[in-house]
């Protein structure tokens, strides 16, 4: 019996040194990982100290504990968790409307967004008599969105999942340009995954320019932005940049890109475009472009709810994360 408490002091150890590096993570998040390192705990506990103590002291009237139903109710509670960071809701901004939606899958996934605002004190020079020099104060508002899908799926995508979406949004509170805030954040993912199961990420990172129409985009490997303009023209917001956490030292390219009244911008997972019919054909970019063009009219709320009833993308099998903006 003395093995069981020192495994389990042991296992809380590491679960503790892990976490205190991120114990500036959103409240959620933080819950999240803990409770995910948790459940590992007492499955080394009970895996390596109760079976076997079982045999030895089980008695035939006392059935024994199953602690895999025990698991199994920690995985659902962290999958609740999960789907809890992806539906905190975000400000709303004049002149932007937001809809999001994630379709859960049966297990836990590696799909997350995230939303950073800032507003930044700005000092220009104002216009006036020869010689004589006056600045302005005013500030600038700023909407950071990020989305990413981590590769694999289970216990571990969700818990890299969580710390992905934490150093992201940390970074980007900070910095301002996109191929800043991936380059750091890349480092930082290296650093936790490199000697892990869970080989890398994609990622978008966008910053828009909420004062002016412009949108700033760096992308680590993810599938582009689509923009959706007035008249049902699509544009792929496309920049080079490789996988988050496989490399270290990365550099992403950054581009910038005009927005104007009505355009919609839409970000996705590729479990939107990878869900298989019953003939085994993906839904694929050519659909998505077809069902964005068909539901232009409709309120950016509706478009997505309307994508959650198209049966080819019925699947329990990904976590399919969307976000739809749409300059007013």
């Amino acid at each position: 019996m003395a093995t069981k408490p020192l495994i389990g002091l042991f296992s809380v150890l590491i679960t503790l040194q892990f976490l205190s590096h991120y114990a500036s993570l959103p409240s959620l998040a933080y819950i999240f990982i803990t409770l995910i390192f948790s459940m590992f705990a007492i499955f080394i506990v009970y895996h390596y100290s109760d079976n076997s103590h079982n045999k030895k002291t089980h008695r035939a009237t006392e059935p024994p504990i199953d602690h895999f139903k025990t698991l199994n109710q920690d995985l659902d509670m962290a999958k609740r968790v999960q789907e809890g960071l992806l539906t905190i809701e975000t400000d709303t901004h004049p002149g932007l409307e937001i809809a999001k939606r994630c379709i859960p899958a049966a297990d836990l996934g590696g799909d997350f967004y995230t939303f950073i605002e800032k507003q930044q004190s700005t000092l220009s020079q104002k216009a006036g008599d020869k010689g004589i020099i006056e600045f302005i104060s005013g500030h600038k508002s700023s909407l950071g969105i990020a989305i990413g899908d981590v590769a694999g799926h289970g216990v571990s995508s969700a818990l890299v999942m969580a710390l992905s979406a934490g150093i992201i949004n940390k970074i980007g509170q900070s910095e301002e340009s996109p191929s800043e805030v991936l380059q750091r954040s890349n480092n930082d993912i290296f650093r936790f995954i490199s000697n892990s199961q869970i080989s890398h990420l994609t990622a978008i990172y966008a910053s828009i320019d909420l004062d002016g129409k412009c949108i700033h985009v760096s992308n680590a490997g993810h599938p582009s932005i689509l923009k959706l303009d007035k008249n049902n023209s699509i544009e792929y917001l496309h920049t080079e940049g490789t996988f988050l956490g496989l490399y270290k030292d990365e550099k992403y390219e950054e581009k910038t890109f005009p927005i104007k009244e009505k355009d919609r911008l839409f970000f996705y997972t590729d479990g939107i475009t990878e869900t298989k019919n019953e003939d085994n054909n993906e839904f694929g970019l050519k659909n998505l472009e077809a069902l964005i063009i068909e539901n232009s009219d409709k309120p950016i709320q509706e478009l997505l709810r309307s994508e959650e009833h198209t049966s080819e993308l019925q699947s329990p099998c990904n976590l399919v994360c969307r976000l739809l903006l749409e300059k007013k």
